[in-house]
């Protein structure tokens, strides 16, 4: 469904969608967002192609348009979502503070591809790339490799997913995280 249908539907059944935020990328591209008058300034959310950015409580709008820079056009369509948060966060990111960070990626399926949250954290960004890195290429490398079984994979293009977002973040394709023993 386009991201401009999603935040059609999305707030035609919502009664109270002036207390909310969010921002859609569909699988085209296509992006939409919604910043309702009675979120907590500053708010406002900012898209391009393949990209949106949103945030409430933030220091400033230079915030967001730090973020929507840092967004690397080349690495559209990979698990890359988390990177323009870190030039944000160097523009003031949450005025009160940043402790945690999470990130929900659907497929084409009705669960989440990728679902992962870092609560009470001194660096929450630092650690979504740690657990991201984890996930994808650590001890669950074999999960990510063995299931969906092959008809759902090509499905969610799931055998691209640890391949694509690695070198796209920066790091090797083929590092190994030993389970951390914590």
């Amino acid at each position: 469904m386009p991201a401009q249908a999603v935040t059609a539907a999305a707030l035609g059944r919502d009664t109270e969608a002036q207390k909310r935020q969010f921002i859609v990328v569909d699988r085209d591209g296509g992006t939409a967002g919604w910043t309702g008058g009675g979120c907590e300034a500053f708010a406002g959310h900012r898209t391009g192609q393949g990209v949106a950015v949103a945030g409430t409580i933030l220091a400033g709008a230079e915030v967001l348009t730090a973020m929507l820079d840092g967004h690397d056009q080349q690495a559209a369509g990979t698990i890359v979502c988390w990177r323009p948060l870190l030039p944000g966060q160097r523009q003031g990111g949450d005025a009160r503070g940043t402790d945690s960070a999470a990130i929900k990626i659907y497929g084409r399926e009705s669960f989440a591809a990728i679902d992962l949250r870092i609560d009470w954290s001194p660096a929450p960004l630092e650690a979504m790339s740690a657990l991201l890195d984890q996930t994808t290429g650590g001890s669950y490398a074999g999960f990510f490799q063995e299931y969906p079984p092959a008809p759902l994979k090509r499905r969610l293009f799931w055998p691209d997913i640890a391949k694509r977002w690695r070198p796209a973040a920066g790091l090797p394709a083929n590092t190994r995280r030993a389970p951390s023993s914590q």
